[in-house]
Formats: structure tokens, sequence, C-alpha cells
């Protein structure tokens, strides 16, 4: 490992042994800082730039979750593990609540197992810093495409190359945030994700959480694709993350007020003349009891039980663009009686022009479609959504992709 890039890691622990011990086996994959005050743990944050803090929750001078809630202002970005020799639940709950915790590990700990774990943990520091450039970075290459467009050409090509390398390095970072296909398919029967952005990023968006007793689906369409849909979608991810993760929110319906009001004060939607916004269909499955929840901001929820093809509509309720103090959003529950099949989109597919006509797919076609293929697998689904669109496409040759794609199919 290049020595410029050997993470630094702070190990608090109030007995030296444990302290001596973690140095040792560390040194060589890590730049360790270790100390047993408190006092000198702060200097050494703000000496050096830390990336992961690991404390011992029993201390005498201050809790490890004390320290680590005391540090939060600061260094907000710092990974954070608590390393303890017992289980107390109700201290697992203040951690996970004001200290915003990677893990809670208990001693002792393997020396392999900890080693990936802290491996992860700097994964994550690494990935949430390249987000938070990658966003700068996107701001800072839109506003220099839109100033350099009146300039000479060759100044423009120039830029215009800087910015590709930008936008195609973006691509990996968004679609690192987009939950893989394979991970998805794990917590249900069967499952697929079409998603096919117009440009190089988009703004079509998806989000899956397992909580244990339910698991959450999102699929989100925000306004317009390209850098600034980009935008929006990281920023409709990152505010999913906040009310499910961190807020513990996981009503879909008080998911989207959340998620309406957020938009609204990112944008400062009430003293600007912006208005971007997003629309966003929200599935709870319980897996215990074979129960659905759904609400939707324009993006409708569609499934099959027993062969029936049947529809929930969204509520016609925007998240961003307009405010609306007093309209909440619906929850539909759905119990399950038989295996179904649900698909939530955005509207890109049914919007592509194409055909003999040349006119759009619509979403009649599209749930003709649907019902003439959904009890196939769904990897054989997804790949007949695909060849219908390209055949569609191809029939008018001059035609381009209309808008980002995404539709998602979940078997329960």
């Amino acid at each position: 490992m290049n020595e410029n890039h050997v993470p630094n890691i702070l190990y608090v622990d109030d007995e030296e042994s444990n302290l001596r011990i973690f140095r040792i086996n560390f040194k060589r994959y890590y730049k360790v800082f270790t100390t047993s005050n408190i006092q000198e743990a702060y200097q050494i944050l703000r000496e050096n730039p830390i990336s992961l803090v690991i404390t011992d929750q029993k201390m005498p001078e201050m809790s490890g979750t004390d320290f680590l809630k005391s540090i939060i202002n600061e260094y907000p970005d710092v990974i954070r593990i608590v390393l303890t020799g017992f289980a107390d639940i109700e201290d697992i709950i203040q951690a996970i609540n004001d200290c915003h915790i990677h893990q809670y590990v208990t001693k002792p700990y393997e020396n392999g197992e900890m080693k990936n774990i802290i491996d992860k943990a700097i994964e994550s520091y690494n990935l949430a810093k390249e987000r938070k450039n990658l966003i700068e970075q996107l701001k800072k290459a839109n506003e220099q495409l839109e100033e350099k467009v009146a300039e000479r050409t060759a100044k423009l090509e120039y830029t215009t190359r800087k910015l590709l390398d930008s936008i195609n390095y973006a691509k990996k970072i968004q679609k690192s945030v987009l939950p893989t296909e394979q991970s998805i398919e794990k917590l249900f029967k069967e499952a697929f994700v079409l998603y096919k952005p117009k440009d190089i990023v988009g703004g079509d968006f998806y989000a899956v959480f397992d909580k244990g007793d339910k698991i959450i689906v999102a699929v989100g369409d925000c306004t317009g694709h390209g850098v600034p849909g980009a935008l929006m979608s990281m920023l409709g991810d990152t505010l999913l993350r906040s009310v499910i993760d961190y807020k513990e929110e996981h009503s879909p319906e008080k998911i989207l007020n959340f998620i309406r009001d957020g938009v609204a004060n990112a944008l400062r939607q009430e003293d600007t003349q912006n208005h971007d916004g997003m629309e966003i269909g929200i599935l709870v499955y319980y897996p215990f009891s074979r129960v659905v929840e759904f609400a939707g901001s324009r993006r409708d929820l569609l499934y099959f039980e027993n062969g029936e093809m049947k529809e929930i509509k969204a509520d016609k309720i925007n998240i961003g663009g307009s405010i609306y103090a007093d309209e909440s959003f619906t929850l539909h529950t759905i119990p399950l009686q038989e295996e179904s099949t649900f698909y939530l989109f955005s509207d890109g597919f049914q919007d592509q022009f194409g055909g003999k006509l040349n006119r759009k797919i619509g979403s009649k076609k599209l749930k003709e479609l649907l019902a003439s293929i959904h009890q196939k697998p769904m990897y054989e689904q997804k790949v007949l959504l695909e060849i219908f669109l390209q055949e569609w496409m191809q029939a008018q040759p001059d035609n381009e992709q209309m808008d980002d794609i995404l539709i998602m199919g979940i078997k329960v």
C-alpha cells in the first residue's frame, strides 16, 4: 500500500494492553494512533486526517458512545466503530441513534474479522468522500458547460473532453450508489431491474432497504436527465437514506412527506424560482405477515395476483416545484394471498417513440406487455422488455432514446 494512501485510524481504550495489541496487529496495514486519554484523542483528531475512530465503550473518563457523540459536529465524515466486551441493547440503540456508528463489535475480536470490518469501514469513508466530491464536481461542470458554449471551438472541445471524463467517472460513482440486481434478488423470490439512462448519468434512481421485518423499495423519476437529473437523483437518494436509515421512518406515505419537505428546503423553492422535483413510488413488503404497503407521488404501482392485473394509482401530489402544506400522501395496504408480482417504473419506457407509426409505447401497451410476460422468470421478463424496446426504436432508425428508462419487477 502506498504510504501516502495509508488510512489513519484512531483507537481509544483505557487499557494499555489493548492498545498495544491493536498496534502490533494492524500497524502494517494502517497508520494507527492510540490513546487511553480522551483529551489526547481530541488532540489527535485536530492534528491528523483521521478516517476511522474505534473506541472502547466502557471507559472511566467518558463512555465510548459519549465520546463519539461529542465529535459528530466537528468530524461528521469520520467512520465510527464501538468496541465492547458486552452486548447491551440500550447501548446499541444509543450508539446507532446518537452516534451514527458504522458497526458495533464485541470483544474479543478475531484479527482477520476486525481487519475486514476496518477495510469495509474505510471503503465506506472513501465512497462517501468521493460522493460529496462528485456532487461538487457535477455542479461546477454544469456551470462550466453553460459558460463555455459561446467561446471559441477549440476551448469548448477541450472543456467538453474534461467534462466527459468527469461525467464518465460520475457514472461509476452513481452506479456504486445504486443497489446491484444480485443484492435485490437475495431479498425476494425473484427480481429484475431494467435501467437505461438516456445519457451517461441519469435522473432515474432506485433504492432497496433491508430492515429485517420489512423490505423497502423505492423507484424515482427526477426532473430532467443527464447531469441535472443526476444531481436530483443524488438528492433523492440522500433524502431516502436520511429518513429510512437515520430517522427510522418506514411508512411509505410518511417517507414521501419527508422527501417533499426535504426537496423544497434543499432547493429553497419558497424563495427561488426553482421548480425541479421528482416522482417516487415506495413499496414496503412485510415477508412474515405477507402484507405490502404502497404510497406514490405520480408513480403508480402495477401488480399481478392469480393472473389478475391490479393497479394502485399514486397521488397527484408533486415532490418539488410546488408546496402543498395541507396535503398528505395516501397509504395503501395490500394483504397477499398468493404469490404476486409487482412492478414500479418511471415514465421513460412508455414515453419512447417508435413503431411503424412513430408513436409512444404508451401505458396501455406496457400493461399489455407485462400481462403477457408476468408469469415468466424475472430474468426472462427483463430480456423480453429489452427486445421489445429495441425493436420499437429500430422501426424508426432516426429515433433516439427520449428519456431515462427504469422498470423494477419483484416477485414475493
